[in-house]
């Protein structure tokens, strides 16, 4: 995200055929498993952390029924972000922010945001919006905490995308 915002502002060049390789919810698996073979191919990323749950599980999964699975520690964190990893913010809980009070979406993604920054010792300018559920006092909130923030609408991005609206997509096993 920190190169596309510079193309976007200054016209910083990128390679050929950019992309932004994203993981959601920052689940332990992607650090045994993904970040060895990016870092081998030398790829980075960016993994968007549900800051209440680092360390935890994905309890926001349960009553969907879902597997739960690990989440990264601090450590995991930290070492990956010395490794070409970078991380956004994910909340702090995981809601389906559209359905939650505006004061409610502002306090999830400040905290969310200045715990991460906490932990890595620098600023955080992203957010991957939980679910890519959003709508416009959502995205407001988002403008005043965040540089960008990701949806899971599909897509391609240009210079004319709004930076809070920029579209995924989805690659699945």
């Amino acid at each position: 995200p920190a190169e596309w915002l510079r193309w976007c502002r200054e016209g910083a060049g990128l390679t050929k055929k950019p992309v932004i390789i994203t993981f959601d919810d920052a689940f332990a698996d992607i650090a045994e498993y993904a970040f060895p073979v990016l870092r081998r191919y030398g790829f980075g990323a960016t993994v968007f952390v549900v800051t209440g749950q680092i360390g935890g599980t994905n309890a926001w999964d349960k009553e969907r029924g879902s597997a739960i699975h690990p989440i990264m520690t601090r450590g995991q964190l930290c070492y990956w972000a010395t490794q070409g990893i970078a991380f956004g913010a994910h909340t702090k809980t995981h809601p389906d922010l559209p359905t939650i009070s505006a004061a409610a979406v502002k306090e999830e993604l400040i905290s969310s945001r200045d715990e991460l920054a906490a932990i890595l010792g620098h600023g955080v300018t992203a957010l991957a919006y939980p679910y890519g559920r959003y709508n416009e006092t959502v995205c407001e909130s988002a403008r005043g905490a965040f540089e960008v923030a990701f949806t899971t609408d599909e897509g391609m991005n240009n210079l004319n995308t709004d930076p809070f609206c920029l579209k995924r997509s989805c690659v699945g096993l």
